[in-house]
């Protein structure tokens, strides 16, 4: 086995560190609702991360990578908590900065229909539908869930309309 260069694979997990540490934080923040997990899910992916650049003399792309350790370690977190509450509270949408309140209160009121929304998606959708809105391509997503794009194509588009559809008529109680 060829052992890897040091500086090469520090270098790289250094650039990944910097590079994703705020969209990986982020999204488990969304998919755990909580600060603490958060850190330390976080902490874990990053970790997994640097055993893996340790371990491999392959060069992968890390994006992909980290997102599926991440997705992986929140299943695991969630199914062991077993907290009906934790699935409300998957999507942090971005608070209103309005100064108008009435305004403020249909954002959240909004807010509050698409975590509900999202809440009843199967688990495949939702994470499909969290890692697009991180900016990750059908290609990597279907890395991180093991789907190839075109399917990856077809789920968000039948998650979306599914999730629209049930905020249109009101089935996010």
């Amino acid at each position: 086995m060829k052992v890897p260069n040091i500086n090469s694979w520090e270098a790289r997990f250094n650039d990944s560190y910097k590079a994703y540490f705020p969209q990986i934080y982020r999204y488990v923040h969304r998919l755990t609702g909580n600060t603490e997990e958060t850190e330390q899910l976080t902490q874990q992916t990053f970790a997994s991360l640097y055993g893996y650049f340790l371990s491999k003399a392959k060069a992968i792309n890390p994006k992909p990578l980290l997102f599926r350790i991440a997705t992986n370690a929140c299943l695991n977190y969630l199914s062991k908590k077993k907290k009906s509450e934790e699935v409300l509270n998957m999507i942090s949408v971005a608070d209103s900065s309005q100064d108008d309140p009435l305004q403020e209160t249909i954002n959240n009121q909004r807010k509050e229909q698409i975590q509900r929304g999202l809440a009843q998606l199967k688990p495949r959708d939702r994470l499909c539908i969290l890692l697009y809105l991180e900016g990750l391509s059908y290609s990597e997503i279907g890395h991180i869930i093991k789907a190839n794009k075109t399917t990856i194509g077809k789920i968000l588009l039948r998650a979306i309309e599914r999730l629209a559809l049930q905020i249109k008529n009101g089935d996010t109680q």
